[in-house]
């Protein structure tokens, strides 16, 4: 697993930025369940797993890895591509 994946797993958005500061890859992976899954999926997943509460700081991860070329298409770990947390969430395209 890398930093950066471990750290939009956990909501850590300073550990994030820092992280890509320093030239951390924004599709860094983390290994889970048998699978390598990306950091922008990761926090994706964590931001919309309770839908009544989304993750703000889960929402702010996903934004600054976009900015930093996260690829979009990649699967979470539900199965899921971003676009799907994008359909249910807009906001996710909206500058914080």
């Amino acid at each position: 697993s890398t930093p950066i994946a471990e750290a939009a797993d956990f909501g850590a958005l300073d550990v994030v930025e820092l992280l890509l500061e320093a030239g951390a890859d924004a599709n860094g992976k983390a290994h889970y369940k048998n699978n390598d899954i990306a950091a922008i999926s990761l926090a994706a997943y964590r931001f919309r797993e309770n839908p009544a509460h989304p993750s703000e700081p889960h929402l702010a991860i996903m934004r600054v890895l976009l900015r930093h070329g996260a690829d979009e298409s990649v699967q979470g770990p539900d199965g899921q591509v971003l676009g799907r947390a994008r359909t249910l969430y807009p906001e996710i395209d909206t500058p914080a």
